[in-house]
């Protein structure tokens, strides 16, 4: 017989279920699908239970629940479920930690950068699809840029990314040098549209930001839209 703590968990999960489920088709009815297309999707989702609960399993897991200690940036916690989450960091460090703990545990990863992507991987041994954040158009090669400016075609980038399966890990390195080549409301309107989309489709959001390079209201308004900030020291 169940204990009063595992019947706990187990109505907790169930409701939980429930909550995304209706959640979820009530995103649908907003996108403004036909009676005969909403059918069709939610016909669909049976046969891919298996992938969210291993996506469950997997955000379960101890290495995203090591401990974190608190910054001076501000409270610390951790990796509980999709959606965007804040890296406050002045260098861009703890963020690649914790992305390639998500790529460990099966997550597919892409890392949209202000710094050569040859560097990144070469310094941090991050793998997967790389977008270099510049305004210099050089030799088409091995790494696929993109202007700061060019939101609709970033979005673009990421959208078709994350449709390519789910569960995937996204790093966003370089939102300062997003704010300085444009408005902040820009920003903030691109981050809001990809934690819409990397929530939807079960994949987690890493934003790398130095809190002191923003301004105080700015920063407010970041933290507003993400689900946790989060910070894991480094290891070599």
């Amino acid at each position: 017989m169940p204990s009063d703590r595992e019947r706990e968990a187990y109505l907790k999960g169930y409701e939980e279920g429930l909550r995304e489920v209706w959640t979820d088709i009530s995103r649908q009815i907003t996108r403004g699908l036909s009676s005969w297309e909403l059918a069709v999707y939610v016909n669909s989702k049976p046969g891919v239970i298996h992938q969210h609960i291993e996506a469950a399993r997997r955000r379960m897991d101890p290495l995203l629940d090591a401990a974190v200690e608190k910054s001076p940036t501000g409270p610390t916690g951790r990796i509980t479920r999709p959606g965007g989450y804040l890296v406050p960091e002045e260098r861009s460090v703890a963020v690649f930690e914790i992305y390639r703990k998500l790529c460990t545990l099966g997550a597919r990863g892409m890392v949209v950068t202000r710094t050569r992507p040859d560097l990144i991987q070469e310094q941090f041994k991050v793998e997967g699809k790389c977008l270099w954040l510049t305004t210099s158009e050089g030799k088409k090669g091995a790494f696929e840029r993109i202007s700061p400016s060019d939101f609709p075609g970033l979005t673009s980038s990421i959208a078709h990314f994350l449709e390519g399966g789910g569960n995937a890990a996204l790093v966003l390195e370089g939102l300062e040098y997003l704010v300085s080549q444009s408005r902040f409301e820009s920003v903030l309107k691109f981050v809001q549209n990809l934690n819409d989309k990397v929530a939807a489709s079960e994949s987690y959001l890493l934003i790398s930001v130095n809190p002191s390079a923003l301004k105080e209201m700015d920063y407010k308004q970041l933290q507003k839209e993400a689900v946790a900030e989060i910070g894991l020291e480094a290891t070599a």
